[in-house]
């Protein structure tokens, strides 16, 4: 088993809030949505002068054909500042990298960060870590024809695929694809090779 990961850009769709006052996250979640401005991340300002900064994302998650063997991170590129961080209303701890598996809800997820005495400068991604299955193949070159000949270790393979933020389209082609028992169609390689006069060998295995 192999463990592939796919980053996702999660800077945008962002809002903010600055309040007149120190507030609780309990008062925050009441807010109104028009309380909320857009933003994207890093958010830079030079005329900080709160004491908190509120920031919100909400965003969509499939988690139909969710698998065991599939983690989601929230990441972040540091640590220096000071974030107290909930998703769908649970606090959890802050870190550089900070998994979400076990949070996610089908559909809207809320995510809400607040930063006490600045702002939130920081790029933010989401990883999908994903483990799957290795294929070993053998390649062989046969001399008398000039074929290779390539072998699988294994007749099937699972092709199914990552879990993401929610998208008709990729869905629709995954719950296709999600079968086990799909079977390995045979390859076909076709090699041109191109002599020193100018003539064309195809060599097809």
């Amino acid at each position: 088993m192999s463990t592939d990961t796919f980053k996702v850009n999660f800077n945008t769709d962002w809002q903010y809030y600055y309040p007149d006052k120190i507030q609780t996250f309990e008062e925050i979640n009441r807010l109104e949505k028009c309380s909320w401005l857009p933003i994207l991340l890093p958010h830079v300002t030079e005329d900080f002068h709160a004491k908190q900064c509120w920031y919100r994302k909400q965003f969509n998650w499939d988690t139909l054909s969710k698998n065991d063997n599939e983690q989601v991170y929230l990441e972040f590129d540091s640590t220096n500042i000071n974030i107290s961080i909930w998703i769908n209303n649970i606090n959890i701890e802050f870190n550089k990298k900070i998994e979400l598996t076990n949070h996610l809800i089908e559909n809207t997820n809320t995510l809400i960060l607040c930063c006490q005495d600045q702002s939130l400068s920081l790029h933010v991604n989401l990883l999908i870590a994903k483990s799957t299955k290795k294929i070993d193949c053998k390649v062989q070159l046969d001399d008398d024809h000039g074929r290779f000949d390539i072998s699988f270790d294994g007749s099937r393979l699972s092709l199914s695929s990552m879990t993401s933020i929610q998208s008709d389209d990729f869905i629709d082609n995954r719950n296709k694809l999600n079968d086990d028992n799909t079977t390995v169609p045979r390859l076909t390689i076709v090699i041109l090779t191109v002599g020193t006069r100018g003539d064309v060998q195809p060599f097809i295995a």
